[in-house]
């Protein structure tokens, strides 16, 4: 990095070829019913989400895009099942719950029904996570049907501070949405959530938010054995936390490694980590890996499968620090802060892929863009990341990512991605060696190219790559206040010009969206619109080809946070 521009969460090697250097090493029936009832349909939603994959995949196949989406029948990427399907199931974490004192499994939890648009545990060895009050996450699901019949929903919000979960069942109309806010039992701490419906064609998203800023993201509809969390880091005001839901019937142990700018690491404290049934561990990482600049994370369970979460929370710098990028980090014994307060919640990947798609990019301007490759195998990865813009390309960059190393690409200092100007990015693995891929972003008083985005915008995002297109996807929650503006994106990667529709999910009458919703995107293009109207609710987007599809959310009129998030797939059948 240049001294006057920040790196974001992972330094570049000092030996810069034209792109990077060579990385770190690293180490190495209806949902209501009993609670048995719950946990049998959670194994056949398991089921038949890796069925809703493989016909995902056969569907995807006309266009450029054709790498599955499942390793070792986990989902890489979060897919809705099926409109014939008996249930499905949705897992959230990593967001934090309000006091309730005295809650049990019958508390009633406020509930709002979009019509206009719209065993809790402890480690037994991990160190106990404490909640920053000014870097409040607060979470809700987002509970939206694109289907044209009712459903019915049963959210069991679980905590970290005790109390058996709280339960509600609530009615999602056709066309329509639910919010649900995360309010686990006990004195606040964390919270997940574990949503269980009585039909296909329904996407849960949570939505978080605080003083720091607002995102939304999907939840996961799988557990793994394996999850890889990129992007982390524990810096004097930065706290970087993992929360590990386990929504199956059986406890299960769970173990963590890092790759971090010390090399690799695996404390004591993170080793036999036990994660009961229906409940939720959160660790938190500066307690053993305090002041790392980069930290990435494996999750490795020893029996059954969990959902990896990481939360990021950054507040702002103490006054008189030095700023990371500045000269004054560089001094001897400086303890330099992150310059840009924000929350990120994001789902980890619970497997690497040969392939990784970002339908958004933007850099420069007060924008920090990188683009980190995590190789958790054996075997070097030889990648090439491909930047698109319109009417042109970039010569793409060819690189080597080897065994367990991390490899950051920094935007700002590549002459081949101008400042400015939308883009889109694809990264392959030439060699057929998976690996893991994240595209990270930060604003510092930035400035936005997007209608509605007046003032400048500060925060952190971060964004895993997508792994499969399809031609029907859905954005559950838009996250839409007078505070933030969305743009939805969506990516063509074939060779015909694509066609798309995107309708805003409402049983009454629906919110205009600039030019009615309709799309026309070239091929190895980009097109999209701003999302302005704190009325749009979940967003459904029907293409005439695979294509992919992003949603954005942007913090104006002072209030912060970037959210950057891909959209679920809507499987046909």
């Amino acid at each position: 990095m240049t001294e006057e521009t920040p790196e974001h969460q992972h330094e570049v090697p000092a030996e810069a070829t034209a792109v990077m250097g060579e990385g770190r090493p690293a180490g190495l029936g209806r949902a209501r019913g009993s609670s048995d009832g719950l946990r049998r349909l959670r194994v056949l939603a398991f089921v038949v989400g890796v069925l809703v994959v493989v016909g995902l995949v056969d569907h995807s196949a006309s266009g450029s895009a054709r790498q599955p989406t499942k390793v070792g029948g986990a989902q890489i990427s979060p897919v809705a099942a099926p409109a014939a399907a008996l249930s499905s199931s949705w897992f959230c974490a990593g967001a934090t719950s309000a006091a309730q004192s005295g809650a049990s499994a019958t508390t009633t939890t406020t509930v709002t029904t979009s019509t206009t648009s719209k065993a809790a545990g402890q480690a037994l060895s991990a160190p106990t996570s404490s909640v920053n009050p000014a870097g409040d996450a607060s979470g809700q699901v987002v509970i939206a049907n694109a289907g044209l019949l009712e459903a019915t929903a049963t959210v069991s919000v679980v905590g970290t501070t005790g109390g058996v979960p709280t339960r509600k069942t609530v009615d999602v109309p056709a066309r329509g949405s639910v919010t649900v806010p995360e309010v686990a039992a006990g004195t606040g701490g964390w919270a997940g959530a574990i949503v269980e419906a009585d039909a296909g064609q329904v996407v849960v998203y949570q939505s978080v938010g605080g003083p720091l800023g607002a995102s939304v993201s999907p939840c996961a509809t799988s557990g793994s054995p394996t999850w890889y969390l990129p992007g982390g880091q524990t810096r004097i005001n930065a706290d970087e936390y993992i929360s590990l839901l386990n929504p199956y019937p059986t406890s299960t142990i769970v173990d963590l490694s890092f790759v971090t700018n010390e090399g690799a690491e695996q404390p004591q404290n993170f080793q036999g980590i036990d994660v009961p049934a229906d409940g939720l561990v959160t660790v938190d990482l500066g307690s053993y890996l305090s002041r790392r600049s980069t930290i990435d994370a494996t999750v490795q369970a020893r029996t059954g499968s969990v959902v990896a979460w990481e939360t990021e929370i950054v507040t702002p710098p103490p006054a008189g620090a030095p700023l990371v990028g500045s000269v004054a980090a560089n001094k001897p014994l400086a303890d330099p802060a992150w310059p840009t307060a924000g929350v990120t919640v994001t789902l980890g990947s619970p497997g690497a892929a040969v392939s990784w798609w970002w339908p958004d990019g933007l850099a420069g301007n007060n924008l920090q863009e990188q683009y980190v490759v995590f190789n958790p195998g054996s075997v070097e990865a030889k990648v090439r990341l491909s930047i698109g813009m319109a009417g042109a390309a970039a010569e793409p960059f060819n690189f080597i990512v080897g065994p367990g190393q991390v490899v950051p690409v920094v935007s700002e200092q590549q002459a081949r991605i101008p400042a400015g100007v939308a883009h889109t990015a694809v990264l392959v693995s030439t060699n057929d060696v998976p690996v893991v891929a994240e595209r990270t972003l930060t604003a510092s008083g930035a400035t936005i190219p997007i209608s509605g985005v007046a003032g400048p915008v500060n925060g952190n995002g971060q964004i895993l790559g997508e792994t499969a297109s399809a031609d029907a996807w859905l954005v559950a929650a838009t996250g839409m206040d007078t505070h933030h503006v969305g743009e939805l994106v969506v990516y063509n990667p074939g060779a015909t010009t694509v066609t798309a529709q995107v309708t805003s999910l409402s049983p009454g009458s629906e919110p205009t969206l600039p030019n009615g919703g309709a799309l026309t995107v070239a091929p190895g293009e980009q097109d999209g619109f701003a999302v302005t109207s704190p009325a749009t609710g979940p967003l459904e987007v029907k293409a005439t080809a695979a294509v992919f599809v992003e949603y954005d959310l942007y913090g104006i009129g002072g209030a912060g946070g970037i959210g950057l998030s891909p959209a679920v797939p809507l499987s046909g059948g």
